[in-house]
This record gives C-alpha cells, structure tokens and sequence, in this order.
C-alpha cells in the first residue's frame, strides 16, 4: 500500500510576514509614541506661556496697587521719597519682578508716580514689560519736598 503524505490544512500553515500583515490590515503599532512625542511639547508651551500671562497679569495689578499706594502717601507727606518708599516697599514684599524704576513728577497742581519694570520670566529671554501710574491732585497748601529727583 502506497500513501501520499497528507498536506496540513490552510488554517494551520505557516505565513508569510506580507500576508499577516495584509490580513489584519496596519495595526499602527507606535502611532501613540509619535503622537505623544508631537502633542506633549506643544502642551507644555502653552502651560508655559499661560503661566508667563498670569504673572504678568499678577505683576500690572501689584504696580498698580503700588502706584497708588504711594501716590498717596506722596501727596499726603509732601515728601517724594515717602511715596517712592511706599511702592518700593509693595512691589519688594511681592517679590514679582525685577529692574523697578520709580519716578514721581509734580505738574498741574498733580502728582504722578509711574513705575516701571519687568515680570519675573517663565520663558528664558522672554521679558514682560510692566508699566503703571497714578495721579492724583495735590493737596491744598502742602508744600513737596523734593528729596531725590527723577527715578531711584
């Protein structure tokens, strides 16, 4: 008796690597590791320039208060290094920026304090400018006394 050798049946032969891969379609192995290596500096960078705003945001507001704050000590001392002191004091107690200029100028019966300086930095290189004043009348019959002129 002559026997022909039986062939394994097509569901159990082995396949090529093509035709795996053609059956099951792209499985889009590593798609993740690249999408992930896309999106994640992209939303970093924006957490980093949104931080950056709110300091800046936080930065304005403190100079303002600051401004305001020593304008009227100005006015009310008559005394320039009164109301420089004042905002000097506010913005240092904050500790929110850096390279402050403070400057108080009498005109018109009004005293203006403006300051001016830098946001601290999230981003390398990347200074914010701050700038804020306040005015107000001067005070009838007081006399300024003009301790330091100009900025400090």
């Amino acid at each position: 008796m002559i026997t022909t050798p039986v062939k394994n049946p097509p569901s159990l032969t082995a396949r090529s690597e093509s035709e795996v891969t053609t059956k099951r379609g792209n499985s889009g192995r590593g798609s993740v590791s690249v999408e992930a290596v896309l999106i994640v500096p992209v939303f970093l960078m924006v957490m980093m320039v949104i931080l950056q705003a709110a300091l800046w945001i936080y930065a304005n507001s403190s100079a303002q208060a600051a401004c305001q704050q020593g304008v009227m000590v100005a006015t009310a001392s008559g005394s320039h290094d009164d109301g420089r002191s004042t905002a000097q004091e506010i913005l240092s107690s904050r500790s929110i920026g850096h390279h402050w200029v403070y400057t108080i100028d009498i005109a018109d019966n009004s005293v203006r304090l403006t300051i001016t300086g830098f946001a601290h930095s999230v981003i390398p290189g990347w200074d914010w400018p701050v700038t804020q004043y306040a005015l107000l009348p001067q005070e009838p019959g007081s006399q300024f006394v003009e301790d330091h002129p100009g900025g400090r």
